[in-house]
């Protein structure tokens, strides 16, 4: 009995220093999967920056807002309302640290476009009387458009014309005065085109918390194409501030202007191919400014100093009139989950002298103002309703650039209203209208040896526009977009003085329609 005992306790003895064994190779192994843990780590986080600075993170965020100078709806549609951040922080004998933020996208569209238009002109006797037969004109196109003192006769009615060392010829711009058998009715109606524009475009925010409060920088690129060639890469908004308190900001560079609306048809709209229609949007053109800034919770209040530069017909690339002139404009604004809002005006200074005309036809200042609302009843729908009112030289703006104009004064106004649904966690639908009505003030040309006045360009345009979008993630959308929008002008030169002409009065009519259809796609990072 004794011996059986012993054996037990030798046993269990040997049990206790063998588990006692392998719980210490245990610890080990835990410990060495640990500190390899901590090497992997440290390697993955090892910094990429100048000695004196450390890295303390990389990560995606929403889409970073520079202050004094926020984002439209339509910018924040393609963007995506993300980016990618790094944020640096200083060691303790370092300059201040820096966020960088960048985000971009590229989008491409198969679209489908067309249009048509009816003109006529007609000439009337000084008994009033239509006239039938040869009529004198001033000058001759190969195509409508808005400039003052010219009447215009498409390029289709080539041999149409008498008497004098001038005939209409396809593809001639200003061929010079004569005469020309009236009334004349021409239709144009080309064959629609297809084409596939694409856009690549990449914003970089970069912000540094200074001894004098935040100062930082929001550069973005954009390149569009449309067949074949390299795009011409250009800044669309170069912008630097100085946030001076948490609510005043001072800034400059190039950006939208003040007085844009940024509300309704073509500014509150998803819209990546459609808001065309260059008279509807509420927008005075981009331009370069200095602008203080003012924000405390949802109220926004801002004024600038803004070149007047405007760009006149046939101008191109940095040409332009009215370059030596300032303007100003400003804005207040609310914004808030159920309503948001503002109003806002800008007025540029012309300067008569840039205009080359001896009597004394020049343009007054330029001034717009405007307000737009947006009502949001609920996360699944929202209404838009913009308008404005102004006067001065007609610009019309894609997208922020100043296109095409004329140096001659029109008084108008235009009201826009724009319907958005979300139809689902992934779709989304938006139908958008507006109209515009403008006014050109009357003025005088010679031509034929006579004084001729007119009453200005009467114009009326109005569009509608609508889109489906599909976006399963942040990353992508792909959307469905229509748009057509009809414009309408009437322009009539009555004879004043000189030799006596065969009529005194030619009136110009145009229609014309325009519309297009495109399916888009839109990658994000």
């Amino acid at each position: 009995m004794k011996s059986i005992k012993m054996a037990l306790l030798g046993g269990a003895a040997l049990a206790v220093t063998a588990a006692g064994a392998q719980a210490d190779d245990l610890d080990a192994l835990k410990a060495q999967i640990e500190e390899l843990n901590a090497r992997v780590a440290a390697m993955e986080t090892a910094p990429a920056v100048p000695a004196g600075y450390q890295l303390i993170a990389i990560s995606e965020g929403e889409l970073q807002q520079t202050p004094g100078l926020q984002m439209s709806a339509r910018e924040k549609f393609s963007y995506g309302n993300r980016s990618t951040i790094i944020s640096v922080l200083p060691t303790a004998d370092a300059p201040a640290g820096t966020t960088i933020s960048w985000s971009g996208y590229v989008y491409a569209g198969i679209r489908y476009k067309d249009s048509e238009s009816n003109t006529t002109i007609r000439a009337y006797a000084p008994n009033g009387s239509e006239w039938n037969g040869s009529a004198p004109f001033f000058f001759v196109a190969n195509e409508p458009d808005f400039v003052a003192g010219t009447i215009f006769v498409p390029s289709n009615v080539s041999g149409t014309t008498v008497g004098y060392n001038t005939v209409v010829q396809d593809g001639g711009t200003t061929l010079g005065q004569g005469f020309i058998n009236l009334p004349i009715e021409v239709d144009v109606d080309p064959d629609g085109d297809w084409d596939i524009p694409a856009r690549g475009q990449l914003r970089v925010n970069a912000t540094t918390d200074t001894a004098v409060g935040e100062v930082g920088v929001d550069i973005r690129l954009r390149g569009n194409f449309n067949g074949n060639g390299n795009a011409d890469v250009y800044m669309d908004v170069a912008w630097g501030y100085w946030a001076m308190t948490p609510e005043l900001t001072f800034g400059g560079g190039y950006a939208e202007s003040l007085g844009k609306i940024n509300y309704g048809y073509a500014q509150g709209c998803t819209c990546y191919l459609t808001a065309n229609a260059g008279l509807l949007g509420l927008d005075p053109g981009d331009v370069s400014q200095l602008r203080m800034s003012y924000g405390s919770g949802p109220f926004t209040m801002a004024i600038a100093v803004e070149d007047a530069g405007i760009r006149a017909p046939g101008q191109s690339g940095t040409d332009g009139i009215n370059a030596g002139e300032l303007g100003a404009a400003g804005s207040i604004g609310y914004s808030g989950d159920l309503f948001s809002g503002e109003i806002a005006g800008v007025w540029r200074s012309i300067n008569d002298e840039d205009y080359d005309d001896s009597l004394g036809n020049a343009p007054e200042d330029l001034w717009q103002v405007g307000a737009g609302v947006k009502f949001g009843f609920t996360e699944m729908f929202n209404l838009q309703l913009a308008g404005a009112i102004g006067s001065g030289p007609t610009t019309v703006v894609d997208q922020g650039q100043i296109v095409d104009g004329t140096p001659y004064s029109s008084d108008w106004w235009t009201v826009s209203a724009l319907a958005q649904a979300n139809l689902s966690d992934e779709f989304s639908a938006e139908i958008g209208v507006a109209y515009t009505d403008r006014e050109g003030e009357g003025f005088d040309a010679i031509a034929l040896n006579n004084l001729w006045e007119s009453d200005g360009v009467e114009l009326t345009q109005w569009g509608i526009l609508g889109g489906i979008y599909y976006t399963p993630v942040d990353q992508l959308t792909i959307g469905v977009e229509g748009e057509w929008w009809t414009t309408d002008s009437e322009f009539s030169t009555e004879y004043v003085a000189g030799l006596n002409p065969q009529i005194d009065k030619v009136k110009w009519e145009t229609e014309t329609d325009n519309w297009s259809v495109d399916l888009i796609a839109v990658w994000r990072f």
